[in-house]
């Protein structure tokens, strides 16, 4: 596929946002369920029970990306996860379908890791072949190739693959 060629912008989500947000996690959350074990609730909702946390609370940050002034996506980063108290940690990144691999969710992804130069964390499954090619490689080109990669501890029982975390330090511009 071409290169996409609008550039995202980045808009910081508002409590006017919170629906919006809550939407399209519905739809981040359906592409998750093919790579880890998320399955919708009795009336066929996925559960995504901290969202309201990055709507006002320190140390939590919702982001909408938007492209040509339309919501494409959206990305939710935090401070001050245990055992990477000095890092922000990108927990969830989501970009619709229509506008991958052609560049502008990296372009976003970007964006929000520059928003705090310093230490970054984020976490993928391995079995996440899209996430497995892109977050590693990123992470390496903001890093100057400085990236270390962990392999967590399983949380569920029956977890579908490996997942990894990744830590990084992305410079000041």
């Amino acid at each position: 596929m071409a290169p996409e060629r609008t550039e995202p912008e980045l808009v910081p989500g508002t409590d006017a946002d919170r629906a919006l947000v809550a939407n399209l996690l519905q739809l981040y959350l359906h592409d998750h369920s093919q790579y880890a074990q998320v399955e919708p609730d009795a009336s066929g909702r996925f559960e995504f029970p901290w969202l309201d946390d990055y709507f006002g609370r320190p140390g939590r940050e919702c982001w909408v990306i938007r492209a040509d002034g339309r919501p494409v996506g959206f990305a939710l980063t935090r401070d001050g996860v245990p055992g990477d108290e000095d890092a922000w940690h990108l927990a969830e990144f989501f970009v619709l379908r229509a506008h991958r691999r052609r560049g502008l969710g990296r372009r976003a992804a970007r964006l929000v890791l520059q928003r705090h130069p310093g230490w970054w964390t984020l976490s993928y499954l391995a079995n996440n072949t899209p996430a497995a090619g892109l977050w590693p490689a990123l992470a390496a080109e903001l890093s100057g190739g400085r990236v270390r990669r962990v392999e967590q501890a399983q949380t569920q029982p029956a977890a579908p693959a490996p997942r990894y975390r990744l830590r990084f330090e992305v410079p000041a511009p």
